[in-house]
């Protein structure tokens, strides 16, 4: 329906005549009545998705500590180059970056922890 009367703002919009425009008020009407059709639309979605969203929190927490992205945080640390070595083994072993890097005590366990609490 809103892109139905977007379209029809269009088409009348290509029909005007200079400052005058028979249509105006078509597309007054379409303007409004899509506003009103998306101003619905959004608190629906609100008030039916987002305002129940929980985030699991565990899952989360799984998924970061997974995550290659934290070879960022140990960039300044191991170095670039040992840094993406870690990474391409961690791919090919199917290990976490991080299990891999406890696994050569490559840094303390201080470290590691002060690293994985600054994310």
């Amino acid at each position: 329906d809103v892109i139905g009367k977007d379209h029809a703002v269009c088409m009348a919009a290509e029909q005007a005549q200079l400052q005058l425009n028979a249509f105006e008020p078509l597309m007054a009407e379409c303007l409004f009545t899509a506003m009103d059709r998306l101003l619905i639309g959004c608190q629906l979605l609100r008030e039916k998705c987002v305002d129940h969203i929980e985030a699991n929190t565990d899952q989360c927490e799984k998924n970061l500590r997974q995550s290659h992205a934290l070879a960022t945080l140990f960039n300044p640390l191991l170095g670039y180059k040992l840094t993406s070595e870690l990474i391409n083994e961690s791919n090919q072993l199917k290990v976490s970056f991080v299990e891999l890097v406890q696994q050569r005590k490559l840094l303390s366990t201080d470290q590691m922890q002060g690293l994985l609490e600054s994310c």
